[in-house]
């Protein structure tokens, strides 16, 4: 049976397919330990879950590519697929049967990492008789290793040694533990600390403490709190708390590492890197993801990509004003006449060439409106608030009807530390536009309000306006406070398009489900084309329908419609036919997508590579 792509245009979709899906036994990792290892190192980590019984493989995948690595009694065939460019090499060597009402299994697997194995996280699956189980992150460190060492460490008096830079591979094991390292650091040393840990917040939510060994006349083991770092435990935020300290003094000095609110077990694996802080690879600062979103002046190329319609060209400037001078007062790009309204799609756009955004960087005093920085649209800025209370204050034009979108990005820090604030004012100084999203929440009780990364507006009046830029709170402030500001006009476009699988186990004759959920932003009134391709000989995609729930009473979500774009739902059926061959090891199948708009198709768009196993054929 030839592989063909699947074109499945969401505005086709129709028609119940009535095939049941079975319930499929649940294939988990749900932990592993250790969690890391170093380059050129040689362990045994076990692996924890649900369904792992007869695990006879570890896989490597993600991204464009997957390899499967040597296997217990490996033949030839099995060897040639073990030969993956991870710099890793892995072997089932035990299996036994845990504890728990879900009858988890362990599985015991010796790596062997090559000195020059890639640094960073490794997506780890098992493969078992049922198919793949879902990813483990396993992180390949170039420092120094060093393997915690018993239960002595649970007091200050018996802190475990340790010589930096190193990277202290240990486990809070039960509940209430504490796991103390000592070390010298020497008078006007700045040293960083960094946990990383596993599970996902709020379960292992990872406390940092630093101590200095003071001892008293009663107590020679007494120690004095130095810093600390424990921040509340969040579904959204990291919980792996970093640190950086000057020692002012030179004496041994003592690390703490421990589980918010006493919290333990043997699935809370971490890695404690102690290093000076000049070298790299240093801790990350806690940020919201969210604001990690990159931007670049490039982006309204990126955009313009995700619509099917052509980039309008800008037309020539006989007399170009010039934006603003930059803080090292090198002159901008010229900045090109201000594009017509979005509604008049015969219009043509003055949106300047690809690649031309002009970047305007902050430069104080800029404090007020009369000393507001000017730029045109499009324009990318960058800046940074310096100290507490600090304000940046720029000024544009904007035309009677012009579609407006501003996007905020924070490079180093972000929420909880860094919330950037936008504000829109009019020539009067009366502001009415902020990135502030206020809906009500929670039984209709009271209004939550968050700060977006994104706002889109539509000017009414023609004339002169101010941008704010703060930290909400006024409190906070510092060089690693930066900004990335994108303003730009409005591209109807096909967002972010995300697929609820990780991988698809399935056996002849039976069906799984797949939902893609596209994002449609700044008023893209099109449609979406979802393909699906490479699927292996005997398995076949299916248009679905599914019973929409049912909608509650209408709530007030506030003025949703300027942060949060429009989402559809499509869904897909993947059934295996009765006869299909299964195959020992898993093979890629891509999602991609188009925009249609008025007839006429936008380029390819990749979603995601998913791996698929079909097994157990009768």
């Amino acid at each position: 049976m030839k592989n063909l792509p699947q074109t499945l245009p969401l505005l086709a979709i129709c028609g119940l397919l009535a095939v049941s899906t079975p319930r499929a036994q649940q294939i988990d990792i749900d932990y592993m330990f250790p969690i890391g290892a170093r380059q050129g190192s040689v362990i045994e980590a076990k692996f924890h879950g649900p369904g792992l019984s007869g695990a006879y493989a570890v896989w490597f995948g993600g991204g464009t590519r997957a390899f499967a690595l040597e296997t217990t009694g490996a033949g030839e065939e099995d060897k040639a697929l073990s030969q993956g460019p991870q710099g890793i090499e892995a072997q089932v060597i035990s299996e036994e049967q845990g504890e728990g009402e879900e009858n988890p299994m362990i599985i015991g697997v010796r790596m062997a990492l090559a000195p020059d194995a890639r640094p960073g996280d490794h997506a780890l699956r098992l493969l078992t008789p049922r198919g793949l189980s879902s990813p483990i992150p396993f992180r390949v460190l170039a420092e120094r290793v060093i393997t915690e060492e018993g239960d002595a460490n649970s007091l200050p008096g018996g802190a475990q040694p340790v010589e930096f830079p190193a990277v202290v591979s240990g486990r809070i094991a039960a509940s209430g533990e504490l796991d103390y390292y000592t070390f010298e650091a020497g008078a006007g040393q700045e040293l960083s600390f960094q946990v990383i840990t596993r599970l996902p917040a709020p379960k292992f939510d990872a406390e940092l403490a630093l101590f200095e060994a003071t001892g008293s006349w009663f107590d020679d083991t007494q120690t004095t709190q130095l810093a600390h770092n424990g921040e509340p435990a969040s579904n959204t935020i990291t919980t792996d708390p970093a640190l950086t300290y000057r020692f002012e003094r030179g004496g041994r000095y003592l690390a703490r590492v421990s589980g918010f609110m006493g919290g333990g077990g043997p699935d809370f694996g971490y890695l404690l890197r102690i290093a000076p802080s000049s070298m790299p690879g240093g801790p990350t600062p806690l940020s919201h993801g969210r604001f990690q979103r990159a931007i670049s002046p490039q982006r309204i190329d990126e955009l313009w990509a995700r619509t099917a319609q052509a980039r309008p060209v800008a037309p020539p400037v006989e007399d170009p004003k010039p934006v603003a001078a930059a803080a090292a007062g090198e002159s901008q790009a010229v900045a090109a006449a201000t594009p017509p309204a979005a509604d008049d799609p015969g219009a043509e756009s003055a949106t300047p060439a690809p690649n031309e955004v002009p970047v305007l960087n902050e430069s104080e005093p800029n404090n007020a409106d009369d000393a507001a920085m000017e730029f045109s649209i499009p324009s990318f800025l960058e800046g940074v608030i310096s100290e507490p209370g600090d304000v940046d204050v720029y000024k544009f034009r904007a035309k009677a009807g012009q579609r407006l979108a501003f996007e905020i990005q924070t490079p180093i820090k972000g929420p909880p530390l860094f919330n950037p604030r936008l504000g829109v004012a009019d020539a009067a100084g009366d502001e009415f536009l902020t990135n502030i999203h206020r809906r009500i929440q929670r039984n209709f009780t009271f209004y939550n309000k968050t700060i977006e990364p994104k706002t889109i507006y539509t000017f009414e009046l023609e004339g002169e306006y101010r941008l704010r830029v703060r930290d909400i709170t006024s409190r906070w402030g510092g060089p690693e406070f930066k900004y990335r500001i994108l303003v730009r006009d409005q591209v109807p476009h096909v967002g972010a398009v995300a697929v609820n699988a990780d991988r698809i186990n399935i056996n002849p004759g039976g069906t799984r489900k797949l939902k893609v959920t596209t994002v449609q932003e700044e008023g893209y009134r099109g449609e979406v084309a979802i393909a699906v391709e490479g699927l292996p000989s005997g398995v076949r995609a299916f248009p679905g329908t599914e019973v929409e729930p049912d909608k509650g009473p209408p709530v007030d979500e506030g003025e949703k419609e300027r942060f949060i774009p429009k989402r559809r739902d499509v869904t897909i059926m993947l059934v295996a036919d009765a006869d299909a061959p299964s195959f020992k090891y898993p093979q890629t199948f891509r999602v991609t997508c188009r925009s249609i708009l008025d007839g006429k198709l936008g380029p390819v768009l990749p979603v995601r590579e998913i791996p698929i196993t079909v097994f157990g054929r009768p």
